[in-house]
């Protein structure tokens, strides 16, 4: 990954990246905001990355003082969709959060999942949309499944949530 000199990003000099031709991933950083960078792709793709420590993430010292924690990667979207300004503005939000000793990874999660469907929701969508609507032959295989297998053990979880591990112990 090739690193660009330190600088102060505008939407001319945005584009002006984006037509470069490139053979591998760039990194370009903000000169205005500490951690903000673009992520430049060969294809032409473009993506916000923010990088920022936590305070008290990595505890305390011997004289009470809190800790910075290790590097915390964010990505805030895909440029053009999420514009420099959104950018600085979502960076800005979420180094103030990391000084108080908040991590925004955290807090994303939590947002991310807001109003999201919980695995039984999507497994009472399922029966409905696919198996009762194409009159499955199987139908009552399926739902057997769902309720002695599937939502006993993660069926009041956000399906969003669910890691790779939890579905593997279900299957």
């Amino acid at each position: 990954m090739k690193l660009e000199p330190l600088k102060r990003l505008t939407d001319l000099s945005l584009r002006a990246l984006l037509k470069r031709n490139r053979t591998g991933e760039e990194l370009t950083p903000d000169g205005s905001v500490p951690g903000l960078s673009i992520r430049l792709f060969p294809g032409g793709a473009a993506n916000w990355t923010f990088l920022v420590r936590v305070a008290g993430d990595g505890g305390v010292n011997r004289h009470g003082r809190r800790l910075l924690g290790n590097k915390i990667r964010i990505s805030l979207g895909n440029y053009p969709e999420v514009t420099l300004q959104a950018a600085r503005a979502r960076a800005n939000h979420m180094a103030d959060q990391a000084k108080r000793g908040v991590n925004p990874k955290d807090l994303l999660k939590e947002t991310a999942t807001a109003g999201s469907s919980t695995v039984a929701d999507i497994s009472k969508d399922f029966l409905r949309q696919y198996v009762y609507s194409k009159e499955l032959d199987s139908a009552r295989k399926y739902e057997i499944a769902f309720s002695t297998h599937i939502n006993p053990t993660v069926g009041d979880r956000l399906a969003e949530l669910l890691t790779r591990e939890e579905v593997r112990t279900v299957m």
